[in-house]
């Protein structure tokens, strides 16, 4: 019976461990007066064609109709410091863009880090979600967690970057309506 008990107490424990991770998540609704949904649409799959290298590799989805753009994207990742290089590596993401008309949401998720090839496969820090730190045990706790905090910033400020990309390019192709 106590071996029951026990048991129901380690899963409670472990369900509750994995239902506060929630990955991160950064979204932007960005408004484009007087623009219908088709049109937006091209625009935004001409700026995914811009701005990586082979949008047949990013684009993963494409619903016209529905007005939904999916892609995998990546971004490059180092620490900065000497110490650190070990989780020098990149981030995949998922980018995902919903299209109506006059304006569109650019939902940025399921950030992955994922170290490059020879690194220390203990410094691949998997996905990354909203909690403060990385782990609260172990040798390298402190490299771990000041890396897990580096890359949310970084992530950020990644994230923020393409919505300005996106924003931008889209407004100056409205204002540009030169036909050659």
């Amino acid at each position: 019976m106590k071996n029951i008990f026990l048991i129901f107490i380690l899963i409670a424990l472990s369900t509750n461990i994995s239902i506060g991770q929630e990955p991160l998540k950064f979204d932007k609704i960005i408004q484009i007066d007087s623009i219908g949904k088709s049109k937006l649409f091209t625009l935004i799959n001409q700026w995914f064609a811009s701005t990586y290298n082979s949008s047949n590799d990013v684009l993963q989805f494409v619903d016209k109709e529905e007005g939904v753009i999916i892609g995998k994207g990546q971004m490059t990742y180092d620490y900065g410091k000497l110490l650190y290089n070990s989780y020098t590596g990149h981030v995949n993401y998922t980018i995902k863009i919903q299209v109506k008309d006059n304006k569109f949401k650019i939902e940025i998720s399921d950030f992955v880090h994922k170290i490059d090839i020879g690194n220390a496969p203990s410094c691949e820090l998997g996905l990354i979600t909203t909690d403060e730190n990385f782990t609260n045990k172990g040798l390298s706790k402190s490299y771990h967690n000041n890396t897990w905090k580096d890359l949310k910033l970084k992530i950020n400020k990644y994230s923020n970057s393409i919505f300005t990309s996106i924003e931008t390019a889209i407004k100056n192709k409205i204002k540009d309506k030169t036909e050659w």
